[in-house]
């Protein structure tokens, strides 16, 4: 089997709590796929044995140390601590882009393979949370400010999260849901205003350090996504109705939220806070942009029990 020695500063305190994965790239070693003995190099001389989760082309300066040579990262990748075993996928991002119609139809295509699988959306997806939809979605756009619906968003989450999402991911279900936080990272902070270490915290008191497994950003042409919206506008279109200067921040804060998870995965300390992003031009048909999905996803719900 091969080894990897490493200083013990590279090492995390508490490793039983980790799934460590290296990175390295392909050459003139015996790394590959699967078991390797990652040594650390103290008095003990301490032997953990791990996988190696990716053989890729990845950029990372070498070392003189022949046994580094092959190394481009190590992830220290905190286990959920929540007992999830389904999978929790959000599709969120801007208005527009078919999040709606797509949960639906990966909902039918996961049920044809065999997973249990219920939508939900937010704001809303619980009793409560539904009544506290009622409250922000309908109305004038003045009717609140950014600080009150990051309250009212944050209350109902809570709710949505303890009733409906975790009861489903405990039995093992796929949960599919029609945006989530980074919805209020967007709207609230970027389109209202409300400081970002606010909305940190406030999402933090709500809902602890629950995350979904993985999520997926969908974007459109601005202008086709706003003909879109326009032709579905109703009752319940409170933030549609906001002017073109809003939309436009939002926007832009959904683009910076996928670039700082998309550009910065050498940071990731969790295992399943994953993101994707998905363009979708306006000739895409309803099938094709749900196989595009499904090929995102399907890696991340290998483990989800079948019901079949």
């Amino acid at each position: 089997m091969p080894v990897l020695s490493l200083p013990p500063e590279l090492f995390p305190v508490d490793i039983p709590s980790y799934d460590i994965q290296v990175f390295v790239i392909p050459g003139d070693h015996d790394i590959g796929l699967g078991p390797l003995d990652l040594v650390c190099e103290t008095d003990e001389k301490k032997t953990f044995t791990i996988d190696v989760c990716c053989v890729d082309h990845l950029k990372f300066p070498t070392s003189d140390n022949k046994d580094l040579t092959c190394l481009t990262e190590i992830h220290y990748i905190r286990r959920p601590t929540d007992d999830r075993r389904g999978c929790f996928i959000v599709l969120d991002g801007v208005d527009g882009s078919s999040k709606s119609t797509q949960i639906q139809a990966l909902k039918n295509l996961l049920k044809d393979q065999g997973y249990d699988v219920i939508t939900t959306r937010e704001p809303g997806g619980s009793v409560g949370a539904e009544e506290v939809r009622s409250l922000v979605v309908n109305g004038e756009p003045g009717r609140w400010d950014g600080i009150s619906e990051l309250m009212l968003f944050s209350a109902a989450r809570r709710n949505h999260v303890q009733t409906v999402i975790m009861p489903a991911l405990k039995e093992g279900k796929i949960v599919l849901c029609d945006r989530f936080t980074d919805s209020t990272v967007a709207y609230q902070g970027y389109g209202q205003g409300v400081p970002f270490p606010v909305i940190d915290v406030v999402t933090h008191v709500a809902i602890g350090d629950f995350r979904p497994d993985l999520t997926i950003l969908m974007f459109i042409d601005p202008e086709l996504g706003y003909r879109r919206v326009a032709s579905r506008r109703g009752a319940a279109a409170r933030f549609e109705s906001f002017d073109s200067e809003f939309q436009n921040r939002v926007r832009e804060g959904y683009e910076a939220i996928a670039r700082d998870h998309l550009f910065n995965l050498s940071n990731k300390t969790d295992s399943y806070n994953w993101y994707y992003t998905l363009q979708v031009e306006e000739n895409d048909d309803i099938p094709l942009v749900t196989e595009r999905l499904f090929r995102i996803i399907e890696s991340h719900i290998e483990k989800v029990p079948k019901i079949l």
